[in-house]
C-alpha cells in the first residue's frame, strides 16, 4: 500500500532531486519564487564547504577553537542586543555612532532638531546648514522612533541647487538601516537611493529587516570613485593582498555567519516576510496615533 505525501514532506526527503537543486539560483537580483527552507540550507551549506578549515589554518594569527562551553556561551547570548542598556546594564556600552565619528575624527556635528509633530528631518534646514567644509549630508530612510521616511529626493533637489550656486561637490549618505528592506518593494518608485545623483553611499542593517541577530550591516558606494583609494589599506599578512577599510582587522565571526543566515532568508522568503512586517508595523503605528 502506498502512502501520499504532502510536497514539503518531498522536500524534507528529498533535497537533492527537488527542482531547487537542479536549477541556478540567480546571482544578482531576487529569485520570483521562494525556496523549502531544507533546500534553502542545502544550497548554502554546500557552497560553504569550498572553505577552508579553520583547525587547519596556521596563518591568520587568530583563535580557531575555544572550549565547547564558549560556544553554548556565545550562542545562548548570540540573539541580545547590547545597545541596549535597559534590558542588558551587566554587558552594555550605550552606541552613538554619528556623535563617536564625530568626536574621534574632530568633525564638526551639525544637527537639525526635531520639533514637535514632525520628527524627521526637514530638508530645508539641513541644507541652510551646509557650508564649504560640509563633508556629506545624512538623510535616514526610516526614523528609529516612527519608521517614517525622510524626503531624500527633496533633499537632494535642494542640494544640487545650492551645489550649483556655491561651486560646492556636497553629497548625501542615506542611512536606510530599515527602511532600505522596505522600500525597493513596497514603494519601488520612491527615489531615495542611487537614482539621485547626490547620493553617493547607502548603508543597511541587516539585525532590522533583514531579520537576522544584532550584528551585521552593509554600506554600498555609488562609484568605486566615490571610495577614495587613499582610504583603503592594502595589507598582505596572510599571503595576497586584500583591501581592507575598517578601523580593525579582524572581522567578527557573528557578522560572517549573520551574512549567511541572510542570503538563506533570501531564498526562504524572498520579499515577502518584509513587506509583511512594514505593514504590521504602519498599522501598529497608526493605531498609536504616529
Amino acid at each position: 500500500m502506498l502512502a501520499a505525501t504532502t510536497q514539503a514532506d518531498e522536500h524534507l526527503h528529498s533535497t537533492f532531486a527537488s527542482r531547487y537543486t537542479r536549477s541556478p539560483v540567480p546571482r544578482f537580483h531576487m529569485p520570483e519564487r521562494s525556496m523549502p527552507r531544507d533546500a534553502a540550507y542545502q544550497v548554502i551549506h554546500d557552497e560553504l564547504m569550498l572553505d577552508g578549515n579553520p583547525r587547519l589554518n596556521l596563518a591568520s594569527f587568530v583563535t580557531t577553537w575555544m572550549e565547547p562551553e564558549c560556544d553554548t556561551l556565545m550562542m545562548a547570548a548570540i540573539n541580545k542586543n547590547y545597545v541596549d542598556m535597559d534590558e542588558y546594564p551587566v554587558t552594555t556600552e550605550l552606541q552613538v555612532c554619528w556623535e563617536k565619528f564625530a568626536r574621534y575624527f574632530e568633525v564638526e556635528l551639525k544637527e537639525v532638531k526635531l520639533k514637535e509633530g514632525y520628527y524627521i528631518l526637514d530638508p530645508v534646514q539641513a541644507v541652510e546648514l551646509v557650508d564649504e567644509n560640509t563633508i556629506c549630508v545624512a538623510a535616514i530612510l526610516g526614523s528609529t522612533l516612527t519608521g517614517e521616511f525622510e524626503d531624500v529626493k527633496m533633499l537632494n533637489d535642494l542640494l544640487l541647487k545650492k551645489n550649483e550656486e556655491t561651486g560646492w561637490n556636497t553629497p548625501i549618505h542615506v542611512d536606510a538601516a530599515s527602511g532600505g528592506f522596505i522600500a525597493p518593494f513596497l514603494y519601488p518608485d520612491l527615489e531615495w537611493d542611487f537614482r539621485l545623483p547626490l547620493v553617493k553611499s547607502i548603508n543597511v542593517s541587516g539585525h532590522k529587516y533583514g531579520l537576522v541577530y544584532a550584528g551585521v550591516g552593509w554600506i554600498v558606494w555609488r562609484n568605486k570613485e566615490d571610495l577614495p583609494d587613499d582610504l583603503v589599506f592594502h595589507i598582505n599578512y596572510l599571503g595576497s593582498d586584500q583591501p581592507t577599510f575598517t578601523l580593525n582587522f579582524s572581522k567578527e565571526v557573528m557578522s560572517g555567519e549573520e551574512f549567511k543566515v541572510t542570503l538563506y532568508l533570501i531564498f526562504l522568503l524572498v520579499f515577502v516576510c518584509c513587506v509583511a512586517l512594514n505593514l504590521v508595523f504602519c498599522s501598529n503605528a497608526d493605531e498609536k496615533g504616529w
